[in-house]
């Protein structure tokens, strides 16, 4: 944007139009000295609120808002967000037929769960929850028990495909089944997002955990945020030099959270993007705006 300068200034101003290299540098100086200090020292509120030092979890600037959804757990019970109100909670989305990925993710979280439950009371220990996103073979009683087989306080739970969709979506992600050539009539997986969804006390998404996982860095990021309560901010401040001032809007951590989808499959290797991807799934990046995704698969041996 040109800046102007109109005939008959004083003095003092007009000297400004004929060093126009110095007053960009004034403004370049004062927008990164306000973007360094208020990364440092300052919370929207003027107070001092440094973002916590997190080995794994990705925050995002500022939480987003969590869709209200109900899942059936066991004995037909009921999970929505209220249950976690309070206290942080890591949601993954999976399927009990799953071979690697799903009881791979619950075995580190457990590990993860049994490292916080030392250092925090009950009531600061985080959620965990399951959501099986194959209603057809998974009821809320399979996938409850499935859970807790790793950890006896992990919670599981599903629902009808349609409830399940814009669930899964209102959080970032995604699912489709895909045909197996088995043999047997009928036969398919899932596949599905294997990142793990950050909700934070206020019942919003405040971030992501991504393969691989580091049960004890889980757990200690964990424990510093259930401790500190901090959820992550934007950061507005003033900034003025010279005659220029404004207002500059920064966030306190820039980071890649959402750089791509980490998918997970059964088999590797297969497609132009090393997984068997179907047209449905990829409609379903395309739908949320993403054009590149990483895939993931592992495999126990």
């Amino acid at each position: 944007m040109s800046t102007s300068f109109p005939a008959g200034l004083p003095a003092s101003q007009a000297g400004s139009a004929k060093h126009p290299f110095l007053v960009i540098f004034v403004i370049a100086l004062a927008a990164a000295l306000g973007f360094w200090f208020s990364q440092r020292h300052f919370d929207g509120d003027g107070t001092d609120a440094q973002a916590p030092q997190l080995q794994t979890v990705a925050l995002f600037p500022s939480p987003l808002p969590l869709q209200p959804f109900e899942l059936k757990s066991v004995d037909d019970k009921r999970i929505t967000p209220n249950d976690f109100k309070g206290r942080w909670a890591l949601v993954f989305f999976g399927f009990t037929h799953c071979p690697d990925i799903c009881p791979t993710t619950l075995a580190r979280l457990a590990e993860a769960a049994k490292l916080w439950d030392k250092e925090l009371d009950a009531a600061q220990r985080p959620a965990v929850l399951f959501v099986s996103v194959d209603p057809e073979r998974d009821s809320g009683t399979r996938t409850t028990e499935y859970a807790t087989y790793f950890d006896k306080a992990f919670l599981g739970g599903t629902n009808d495909d349609a409830k399940l969709q814009p669930m899964a979506r209102g959080m970032g992600m995604v699912y489709a089944k895909e045909p197996l050539n088995t043999g047997i009539e009928g036969d398919y997986e899932v596949q599905h997002s294997a990142s793990i969804v950050l909700i934070d006390p206020q019942g919003r998404r405040a971030g992501l955990i991504r393969p691989p996982l580091d049960p004890a860095a889980i757990a200690a990021d964990m424990i510093t945020l259930s401790k500190r309560g901090w959820s992550g901010a934007s950061t507005v401040i003033s900034v003025t030099a010279s005659n220029v001032s404004g207002r500059l809007v920064v966030a306190r951590r820039i980071f890649n959270c959402l750089c791509g989808w980490r998918v997970a499959a059964r088999h590797c290797g297969r497609g132009a993007f090393g997984i068997g991807c179907t047209t449905s799934f990829h409609a379903q990046i395309r739908s949320l705006g993403r054009s590149q995704y990483v895939p993931q698969c592992k495999h126990q041996h």
